[in-house]
């Protein structure tokens, strides 16, 4: 007798992979992909790609699932055959990972996690097929293939349009699928879907997922910062990235070390009208502190960064705002101390840390005394000749 299970793998396409059960349905010997038209469809749904480790008792009315590892999820299909009913089928989460039994095993994708808008992004799906032959692989963007590879076919190589999804036939293969000029709705998943040939037939299916970047043009600015705090202000600042997709992550840096999170305050982004394209805003209110300055100087940064294509930063410092000490209060100067008195007087304190200041007053107080002499020898010299 033969029971045929249509079965749609989670996350998938969604054509169904007809297995053909052969010798009875205790233990699902013989399983087979691409069995005949004519099996009465059975979908089932929720599980991952292939199978492994099944176990399954039947009955006239119920076939359940017994035996198997407690965390494979049951999966119900309803449907079916006469006297089919509640087929509870586990299905091992170790299938997801290693891609079924021997032959077709250790499927893996490789897909960008980011990448620059207009630039081209490499997709890799890497298998080992070990004595299989391989059918096909084929690339799904979302829930819509793409791309084939079937080595069989003529052409091998088949291209499916979805719009701005450019894919570079050339140097496309099995294992490889180059997008060039990625537009920004590219983002999402990406699925690889592996087929091997008979005499296994094992099928799977792993995803990636990829996003399409615009990064800022302009470094993020910092606003509302004083030239000077002191100790007890509230420094209250913004710092906004311009336009992106997706927007920018921000964080702030104080004297170099990132801001406690009680000291940052989360702003919703600015939604561009015409695109998708976002600024993110991200607050900064903190009381300073004494220790804040080092060496007289409060250094407040941003950083801007979107994966692991952006990062930029920008940083503002500002001096601390110490009272200013009054100048201390000029001393008196006697009548006998004020200038141009030209008195023989004792060396000041002035002039005793300066020796320049001995020197000039030294040569002023001679020039005086000369002037002095001068002005009565002349008084002497013309008084006879004031008194004829």
């Amino acid at each position: 007798m033969c029971w045929c299970l249509c079965l749609r793998r989670s996350g998938g396409p969604e054509e169904c992979v007809v297995v053909c059960v052969t010798g009875g349905l205790v233990g699902l010997r013989n399983v087979r992909s691409g069995g005949p038209e004519e099996c009465a469809g059975v979908c089932v749904t929720g599980g991952p790609a292939g199978l492994r480790n099944v176990r399954v008792s039947v009955s006239q009315e119920e076939v359940r699932r017994s035996g198997g590892p407690e965390e494979c999820a049951g999966v119900c299909v309803t449907g079916g055959p006469a006297g089919l009913r509640n087929v509870r089928v586990s299905v091992s989460q170790e299938v997801w990972r290693s891609g079924g039994l021997a032959g077709l095993r250790n499927v893996r994708v490789s897909v960008p996690p980011a990448v620059l808008r207009g630039e081209t992004a490499v997709l890799l799906c890497l298998f080992d097929l070990e004595d299989d032959p391989l059918y096909s692989v084929k690339w799904y963007k979302g829930r819509w293939e793409f791309y084939r590879y079937a080595p069989r076919e003529d052409p091998s190589k088949k291209i499916f349009p979805i719009h701005g999804l450019n894919v570079e036939m050339t140097q496309s293969n099995a294992t490889h699928v180059v997008l060039s000029h990625v537009h920004l709705s590219l983002s999402g998943k990406y699925s690889c879907e592996v087929s091997a040939d008979a005499p296994s037939f094992h099928t799977a299916i792993v995803t990636g997922e990829m996003a399409v970047v615009e990064v800022p043009r302009e470094r993020p600015t910092i606003s509302g910062v004083r030239p000077r705090y002191k100790a007890g202000d509230w420094v209250r600042i913004n710092c906004t990235s311009p336009w992106s997709k997706p927007a920018a992550r921000l964080a702030w840096f104080i004297n170099g070390e990132q801001a406690p999170p009680s000291a940052v305050v989360l702003h919703a982004p600015a939604l561009e009208a015409d695109s998708e394209r976002e600024s993110p805003t991200l607050g900064l209110q903190l009381r300073v502190a004494p220790h804040h300055f080092a060496a007289g100087r409060l250094k407040l940064r941003c950083t801007a960064s979107i994966h692991d294509v952006y990062w930029q930063s920008t940083e503002k410092s500002v001096e601390e705002d110490r009272p200013r000490a009054s100048p201390p209060p000029r001393p008196q100067l006697q009548p006998e101390q004020a200038p141009g008195f030209l008195g023989d007087l004792a060396p000041g304190p002035t002039e005793q840390q300066d020796p320049s200041c001995a020197v000039k007053r030294f040569v002023l107080q001679q020039s005086f005394k000369c002037w002095f002499f001068t002005l009565h020898f002349l008084i002497f010299l013309f008084i006879p000749f004031i008194l004829r």
